[in-house]
C-alpha cells in the first residue's frame, strides 16, 4: 500500500534519474487517486521530451483533471513534449497539444499560468506565439506585467502574431508599455 506523498516523491526521484523502461508504469499513475501522484507522473512524462510523444493523447485526455496543480503539470508536460517535437514527428497532434496546454494555462488566469504563457511568446512556431498573445489579451489588466514581452512581439515576422499582440495590448490597457516602445 502506498500513500500519495510517498508515491509522488518516488515518481519525482525516478524522473530525476530518467524513467527509462518505467514510462508505462509512470503513465499509469496519471489515473492515481492522489493529485500529487498524477502531477508527478505528468511532470515525469514531460521530461521525456520527444520520447513522450507516445503519451500526448493520454496527457491531452487528462487535461481537464479536477485539480489545478495536475492541470498545470499536464500543460507543462504537453508544452515540453510539443517543443521537443516541433517540426518533427507528431506534427499537428503535437501542435494541438501545445495549443491546448496554452488554453489550460490561460484558464488558470493570472499568476503562474500567465508566466508560462508569456515565456512562450518567443516560441519558434507562429501559431504558438499568436495563441500566447491572445491568451494574455484575454487576461485583460491582469496581463500588465507582460506588457514589455508583448511589445517585443510587435516586430514579429508574422502579421497575425503582430495583430494578436495589438489586441492583447489594447485589452490589457498597456499604455505605458506602448509609450516605452515608441
Amino acid at each position: 500500500v502506498r500513500d500519495g506523498p510517498s508515491a509522488a516523491a518516488s515518481l519525482r526521484e525516478l524522473a530525476s534519474r530518467g524513467i527509462g523502461p518505467y514510462h508505462g508504469v509512470v503513465a499509469g499513475c496519471l489515473d492515481d487517486p492522489h493529485a500529487e501522484v498524477r502531477a508527478a507522473a505528468a511532470t515525469a512524462l514531460g521530461g521525456l521530451g520527444k520520447g513522450g510523444a507516445f503519451y500526448l493523447e493520454r496527457l491531452t485526455a487528462k487535461v481537464s483533471d479536477p485539480d489545478w496543480i495536475v492541470q498545470h503539470a499536464i500543460a507543462d508536460a504537453l508544452l515540453q513534449i510539443g517543443a521537443a517535437l516541433d517540426g518533427g514527428p507528431g506534427g499537428d497532434g503535437c501542435l494541438k497539444a501545445r495549443l491546448q496546454a496554452i488554453e489550460v494555462l490561460a484558464a488558470a488566469g493570472a499568476g503562474s499560468g500567465a508566466d508560462r504563457i508569456a515565456a512562450h511568446l518567443q516560441d519558434g512556431n507562429t501559431r504558438i506565439r499568436r495563441a500566447c498573445a491572445r491568451a494574455l489579451g484575454a487576461l485583460g489588466a491582469a496581463a500588465r506585467p507582460y506588457g514589455s514581452a508583448l511589445v517585443e512581439r510587435l516586430n514579429d515576422d508574422d502579421v497575425r502574431v503582430r495583430t494578436a499582440v495589438c489586441g492583447a495590448l489594447g485589452a490589457g490597457g498597456h499604455v505605458n508599455a506602448l509609450s516605452a516602445a515608441q
